[in-house]
């Protein structure tokens, strides 16, 4: 466990370099679902739309004096969060060989296990950490029986595994419902506070636009939380979390509206190229007025004053 004095000490110094140095290095941290890492990087680089990422726009406007490194983290909705951050324990029962010996799929439970912890989130090294809500909305996890351990398994797993497979696994595990908004908000709150006590991190966070090509509801009576009613009560939840803690926030569904949803919403959460092209050119602009490209100390995320 690193101390805090040490990772206080730590991004000190590595702050420094990054406002002193003639060529710095910015290191980023892209946590959870796939829909920021293509707004980022390119397709020569591992993204899915981009012809031009963000290192290409900065090496445009700066002459390639920038150089950032981008580092990709799954576990995207909130608890898991919580629970790479030490708030839920690994439980003992999955640490026998015996235990994951129950399991056909042994090799499949050992790498989501493994894959689960640890969690880059409190490197002292990493000075812009990015997430969005899209997890929170279309993520379903699973919970271990009797420890209420949380993993995250392959959107495939039905087609992968045999039905012994599912069956076995499914009597240790069982699926988690989707959060409310409420409790996203209360748990991204929780962890940007931890985060601000023991990182010095710049955080942002994309939110999502409501957009479904698919769903022409005109009446919601009975029927239930649709996915654009999830996505506009997270990103009011959200907008109340970046007043709260002072957050910096990838305003998506402002973006594809000022371009025309209809147009570049492919299906719902998928988005045209010139709209990821847009979308990074903004990730630009907010990381340029906060400061990351000047001799100048960094904006501060401060919030709002609690009573």
């Amino acid at each position: 466990m690193i101390r805090k004095e040490d990772q206080q000490e730590s991004i000190k110094t590595s702050r420094q370099q990054i406002e002193m140095d003639g060529k710095p290095n910015i290191r980023i941290l892209v946590k959870g679902d796939r829909d920021v890492m293509d707004s980022l990087l390119p397709t020569t680089k591992g993204g899915r739309k981009l012809e031009k990422g963000l290192q290409d726009l900065i090496n445009e406007k700066y002459n390639c004096a920038f150089q950032i490194e981008i580092i990709y983290e799954s576990g995207g909705r909130s608890d898991l969060w919580l629970q790479q951050l030490g708030e839920i324990p690994f439980p003992n029962e999955l640490h026998t060989s015996e235990q994951l010996d129950s399991f056909p799929p042994k090799k499949q439970l050992e790498t989501l296990l493994t894959g689960q912890s640890p969690s880059f989130l409190l490197a002292a090294d990493i000075d812009i950490i990015v997430f969005s809500t899209q997890a929170e909305i279309t993520k379903n996890l699973w919970k271990h029986h009797e420890t209420g351990y949380l993993i995250d398994i392959p959107e495939d797993w039905e087609q992968r595994w045999s039905e012994t497979e599912k069956l076995e696994f499914q009597q240790y595990f069982s699926p988690t419902a989707f959060l409310s908004a409420e409790q996203s908000q209360a748990n991204f709150s929780q962890i940007v506070q931890l985060l601000k006590e023991t990182t010095g991190a710049y955080i942002i966070c994309y939110n999502c636009c409501d957009f479904d090509p698919s769903d022409r509801t005109t009446n919601y009576h009975k029927i239930g939380e649709t996915l654009r009613l999830r996505i506009q009560k997270l990103n009011l939840a959200l907008l109340k979390l970046s007043m709260q803690e002072g957050i910096s926030i990838i305003d998506v569904e402002l973006l594809l509206a000022e371009l025309g949803a209809a147009q570049h919403v492919t299906k719902a959460l998928d988005y045209s190229l010139e709209a990821y092209q847009v979308i990074c050119q903004e990730f630009l602009r907010v990381i340029t007025d906060v400061g990351f490209f000047e001799n100048r100390p960094l904006l501060k995320q401060i919030g709002r004053r609690r009573d």
